[in-house]
């Protein structure tokens, strides 16, 4: 670097340097101009000749240009081995000149390993193997192998809405471990994918608990399903579908001897049986049973006629909210929907008339509006 800053202050200062005089000749500063020029090489320096652009002055000079580097090729290799450096002899490829470059050490180069100390689950193993060139004495460790647990045995049995633990123990060190695990039947987040969660998930979808797709995948929006169904069964909102939260929505099957063998579908029910009449002012009961299962489901009803808050819009609502602001009851909108406003109305005339608070229109409430 300081040999080009030197050549290129000789060429400033040259290049503006003024012309010998001659007899007679006043002083001017030359301008350069370049005539020709040697490259340079590897090894040799190149020159730049420069003569002045006035013609009457007849200076002249050099600049040298500074050598190219090495274009190195590799020649020629001995590798290194663990007692002795290797080396690499490269030429380059204008002058021909030589260079050396001394290698690291290598590695060992071991023979056949013998394992000197079987690995067991409490302590890793130990293999030792020699080198063939120094005969230095290499050690590698094994790792642990996995305990050699014994039977699982049950220590609190899971129950149809609840998980069991169990433990087993090491029969080498004497380990016990524990594990929670779910019933039979049991669903839950992180399971593979299979026909049994894609059931679900049609009966939350179909229902109103759930928000998403079939696909068979027990995730994060199918756990959530769950809770929302098993707060409205007034179950322990756990997001995990033990067979309590199942067997009011799919079809389960049991072995000879009684215990669960899968979950199929949902239930396929056939008519209902009505085990409780309803009346003009309260509910009924009935059932129905599954064609595959035999699960039976016990469910309320209203009677005929009835209007409740969440059932579909419809002009019945309409002409029952049209009563409601014709007698002044309440101001509420005419548009169809059993609302929140609509069953604070319906309860404000129950009370007015003296019937069960219930915010529901049993027929007998519709008979009063009405005038029948």
């Amino acid at each position: 670097m300081l040999k080009r800053i030197l050549l290129a202050t000789a060429l400033i200062l040259a290049l503006t340097a003024s012309c010998a005089l001659a007899d007679g000749e006043t002083a001017h500063t030359c301008t350069w101009k370049e005539v020709t020029r040697v490259d340079s090489t590897c090894y040799a320096q190149g020159l730049i000749y420069y003569e002045c652009a006035d013609a009457s002055c007849k200076k002249t000079q050099t600049t040298p240009i500074a050598p190219k580097a090495h274009t190195w090729k590799e020649y020629y290799t001995v590798d290194s081995s663990c007692v002795e450096h290797g080396y690499t002899i490269y030429l380059c490829d204008v002058c021909a000149k030589e260079k050396t470059e001394t290698l690291p050490l290598g590695n060992h180069y071991y023979g056949k390993w013998t394992v000197t100390q079987e690995p067991t689950c409490t302590e890793r193993g130990i293999k030792n193997a020699y080198c063939r060139y120094c005969n230095r004495k290499g050690t590698s460790y094994i790792a642990k192998t996995p305990h050699p647990f014994g039977e699982w045995s049950i220590t609190v049995q899971p129950t149809d809405c609840t998980s069991g633990v169990r433990e087993h123990t090491c029969t080498y060190c004497g380990l016990t471990e524990k594990a929670e695990f779910y019933p039979d039947g049991t669903l839950y987040q992180g399971m593979p994918k299979n026909d049994s969660v894609r059931a679900l998930q049609q009966y939350l979808i179909d229902n109103g608990y759930l928000v998403s797709r079939v696909d068979g995948d027990y995730g994060k929006k199918t756990t959530q399903g769950v809770i929302n169904y098993q707060q409205a069964m007034g179950y322990t909102p756990s997001g995990i579908a033990y067979p309590q939260t199942l067997k009011n929505i799919l079809c389960v099957s049991y072995a000879a001897d009684g215990t669960f063998e899968a979950v199929h579908s949902m239930h396929a029910y056939d008519g209902w049986t009505v085990t409780k009449e309803a009346t003009d002012n309260a509910t009924g009961l009935r059932t129905h049973t599954c064609t595959r299962c035999a699960f039976t489901e016990e469910t309320s009803y209203y009677p005929e006629g009835t209007l409740y808050q969440g059932m579909p819009d419809n002009e019945e609502i309409r002409k029952m909210q049209k009563a409601l602001v014709d007698q002044k009851i309440v101001k509420t909108a005419i548009d169809g929907n059993y609302g929140n406003k609509t069953r604070q109305a319906v309860e404000k005339f129950q009370q007015l008339k003296g019937l069960e608070v219930t915010g529901i229109a049993y027929p007998e409430t519709l008979k009063v509006l009405y005038g029948e």
